[in-house]
């Protein structure tokens, strides 16, 4: 197998590790049924979050950067993307049942919409400018157009999330976005697009 074979393996392991973290967790650790498992934060998504980091390195691996430098910027970038999931899973919850309905109520609660949108944002800006952020500072050949392309490949991420469960629907045949993260797609595509970011975001080896 060539080195690019290797690590598109690697990639598609780590993505595979992030994946069965999330449903293990949802199915033997929270229970499959109802929405229990909404009520609890997932520590999956701690494995995760570093796993999309250690992804994100895999393209640059070969460059000669310093190891220690690589460990810190690797913690950095998981920890804000952990705060970016954390954010993220806010807003679900205010859109979700723990919203109580209250996005329902209309413009009355314009203020509950802005907030909705300024924290995706903000969560999508922290996690894409942290990874692209942290690789530069360690050294990584790595273009500034990487940054884009991160939020670009996460903003993808619910619809490839969607797209996973029309495929491949949930234990009990649902096929709506909730069930989706419940199934722990959206962990598996997150590894996957960082990585295809930064990958498409490498100066060549002779810039």
């Amino acid at each position: 197998m060539t080195p690019r074979g290797r690590r598109h393996l690697l990639v598609g392991v780590l993505a595979l590790v992030a994946w069965a973290s999330w449903f293990g967790e949802v199915v033997g650790l929270r229970g499959w049924a109802g929405l229990e498992w909404l009520l609890h934060f997932p520590l999956a998504a701690v494995s995760g979050c570093l796993l999309a980091g250690v992804a994100s390195w895999v393209p640059v691996l070969d460059a000669p950067v310093s190891r220690a430098r690589q460990g810190l910027a690797l913690v950095m970038a998981s920890a804000a993307s952990l705060g970016a999931f954390v954010l993220t899973r806010d807003v679900a919850g205010l859109l979700g049942p723990r919203g109580s309905g209250v996005l329902l109520l209309g413009d009355s609660l314009w203020w509950v919409w802005a907030r909705v949108a300024g924290e995706l944002v903000f969560a999508l800006t922290l996690a894409s400018v942290s990874v692209g952020g942290a690789l530069r500072w360690a050294g990584a050949p790595i273009r500034w157009r990487t940054v884009p392309l991160l939020a670009v490949g996460i903003a993808a991420v619910p619809t490839l999330s969607w797209l996973s469960i029309q495929l491949l629907p949930a234990l009990n045949g649902r096929q709506d976005f909730i069930h989706a993260v419940k199934m722990g797609y959206p962990l598996f595509w997150t590894v996957l697009v960082v990585n295809a970011a930064v990958s498409l975001g490498r100066q060549p080896a002779s810039a």
